[in-house]
């Protein structure tokens, strides 16, 4: 027996010290993905500093156009709003220079904005910042910035109404008889915005083609602080629900004293703004235009009766500058 084990023994003897070299190759390979690890970390860290430092500049430069269009629209409210940023390419380098200072450090750099038509772009680089350098040394991000500006109006009543609608409410003014011109003001024909005189779905053709609305009016949500407030834009979205019959007191907005002093026009009554949407997804109703509304009463069920007085002046708007990241 001892000469086996003798021998078992001898054998062994030649291969000590192999579990060190495997352990040795293993660090080795430990160490590396170690290191790419460290790297990787390294390099998604720097590139969401350029990234945030690409964002914030894109979209201040981006308000910067749409705030340029918002004061041409405001002197100018019947002009066609540009599509073309007006801000200087100087102007733009700036903005994007120092935000990008400020988020990504001094030592990054910025490259010329691309100003095209509503988009803005701006590219932030800098060098890695990697412990182990792996890869590129430079770090690149792009963003991108869409820029509008749009007439809005706070409307003095939460209610929007369809497109197909808005074709059923003709402008009307208020006339003479030809016999007495110099005679009272007489008022058009009775028109109403409620749930009661248009509770069925209605087909017309809108600015998109044909539409179909399986109602006629929404009540919008109310601005904050506000009673009866309601403020939109064109060619964005306000936020509603279906217009369903309520009790005349459980509407605070159609409360009589919401229209004014009947005795301060000629013929009474209140003038409101209505958006007019062309487009309904869930809640979200998209408003293509605003009706002016003279209104001269309320029915029981919270719905207003009056006259159209037909698409809104401009120039009774404020326009509303608006940006977002599109990359």
């Amino acid at each position: 027996m001892r000469a086996v084990i003798g021998a078992l023994a001898s054998r062994l003897r030649p291969e000590r010290g192999a579990v060190a070299v495997f352990v040795a190759l293993g660090m080795v390979v430990l160490l590396g993905f170690a290191a790419v690890a460290i790297d990787t970390s390294a390099a998604r860290r720097d590139q969401q500093v350029l990234r945030n430092a690409a964002d914030a500049a894109a979209l201040a430069v981006a308000m910067e156009c749409a705030k340029a269009v918002a004061a041409d629209m405001a002197a100018n409210p019947t002009a066609t709003p540009a599509t073309d940023c007006p801000v200087t390419a100087a102007t733009a380098k700036a903005t994007a220079d120092r935000l990008g200072s400020d988020n990504a450090g001094s030592s990054s750099t910025v490259k010329p904005p691309l100003l095209q038509g509503q988009t803005v772009t701006v590219t932030v680089e800098a060098d890695a910042s990697r412990p182990i350098p792996i890869g590129p040394g430079k770090v690149r991000m792009t963003s991108k910035a869409a820029w509008t500006t749009t007439i809005g109006y706070t409307a003095s009543y939460p209610l929007a109404i369809s497109y197909c609608r808005y074709l059923q409410l003709p402008e009307e003014t208020p006339y003479h008889l030809a016999s007495e011109p110099n005679g009272l003001e007489l008022l058009p024909d009775r028109q109403e915005i409620s749930p009661a005189d248009w509770t069925g779905s209605d087909t017309c053709d809108g600015p998109t083609g044909s539409l179909t609305f399986p109602v006629g009016s929404v009540m919008t949500l109310v601005d904050d602080s506000a009673a009866c407030g309601s403020s939109s834009a064109k060619d964005r979205n306000v936020t509603g629900q279906a217009f369903e019959p309520v009790t005349f007191a459980a509407r605070t907005c159609v409360a009589s004293s919401q229209f004014g002093d009947v005795t301060s026009w000629p013929h009474g009554g209140y003038e409101i703004v209505v958006p007019v949407y062309d487009e309904v997804h869930g809640n979200r109703y998209h408003v293509s235009d605003y009706l002016g509304f003279h209104v001269m009463g309320v029915d029981p069920d919270g719905g207003l009766w009056g006259f159209s007085t037909g698409p809104v002046d401009p120039a009774l708007g404020t326009p509303m500058p608006s940006v977002r990241l599109t990359t």
